[in-house]
């Protein structure tokens, strides 16, 4: 498939989290693409309130304790705190929202790396002052990275192609049609899906399972997955899979494709002996005649 944006699909398929950052302040050209970026946030639920502040912990260690033990190891330059409200998929519209941050940022030589807090919440919420439903899911910490982008994407390459990437096969997240018809997706669609395949998720969890009927992709995650390991970590299903429709919703636009979302009711079938474990997210409606 034609790549119409080749630079915007190589970032989403080779960014990586970053753990180690030189303490320099960014400069004011990338400051400034870093505002442009989150200006430009896409929404996944245009209703919800959505308000983002950034945090510099060059001058001010103190300003690390909101991160928890694990933020305050990687110790970052920069974080951001996102905070969204509304009735709905807030969790799944946040994952959506920074994760389009976290792959535009690479673009510029900028990494990034989300630090859950959902145990940590509600008292961070408090701390901030927030009541009602307000959530924030994840920080978003960033800065240069140690060593570079191009060194940290040289990293990632060989084992994107080798296939040693830690992603799971796609016949074990894509369906054609059923649960019953494990499948490769169709070589129209290859590169939309292996972004999705691609997506960041917490602990590694790929909580994420697609069923291909027509032209529509239905997007399911997994919920009560083991991979998550404790309890509290349980709702990072909802978060991911807004980072896997973010990747999904940026390559139609690297690619040149058109599609449209529609969130779905977890509580209704939509394909028949859907695993009692899966829950319904999205479908993605592409364009028929697409080659």
């Amino acid at each position: 498939m034609n790549i119409v944006n080749s630079s915007l699909y190589s970032a989403i398929i080779t960014r990586r989290s970053i753990r180690k950052y030189i303490h320099q302040p960014l400069s004011r050209e990338d400051w400034e693409w870093v505002n442009k970026v989150i200006e430009k946030i896409k929404p996944l639920v245009n209703s919800n309130q959505f308000h983002i502040s950034t945090v510099e912990t060059i001058s001010d260690d103190g300003s690390l304790n909101l991160l928890g033990i694990y933020g305050r190891l990687i110790n970052p330059p920069y974080y951001l705190v996102p905070l969204i409200s509304g009735n709905k998929f807030l969790l799944t519209d946040l994952g959506f929202r920074m994760q389009q941050i976290a792959v535009r940022l690479w673009l510029k030589g900028i990494g990034t790396c989300f630090i859950g807090c959902l145990s940590r919440e509600s008292e961070i919420l408090g701390s901030l002052m927030q009541s009602g439903n307000a959530r924030i899911g994840a920080f978003l910490v960033f800065g240069y990275p140690s060593g570079g982008i191009g060194f940290q994407t040289l990293l990632s390459i060989p084992n994107w192609l080798n296939g040693k990437n830690h992603r799971q096969p796609f016949q074990k997240i894509f369906y054609q049609d059923s649960w019953e018809n494990p499948a490769y997706p169709p070589s129209d669609i290859i590169d939309l899906m292996q972004a999705a395949r691609m997506a960041p998720s917490a602990v590694n969890a790929q909580p994420w399972r697609f069923v291909l009927k027509g032209r529509e992709i239905y997007v399911y995650i997994v919920r009560n997955y083991f991979k998550y390991l404790f309890p509290s970590n349980e709702n990072y299903c909802f978060y991911d899979g807004g980072i896997c429709l973010a990747n999904m919703d940026m390559t139609l636009s690297a690619l040149n494709l058109k599609g449209s979302w529609q969130m779905l009711d977890p509580n209704k079938c939509y394909i028949s002996n859907t695993p009692h474990t899966y829950s319904a997210l999205a479908k993605l409606s592409l364009e028929k005649g697409l080659n």
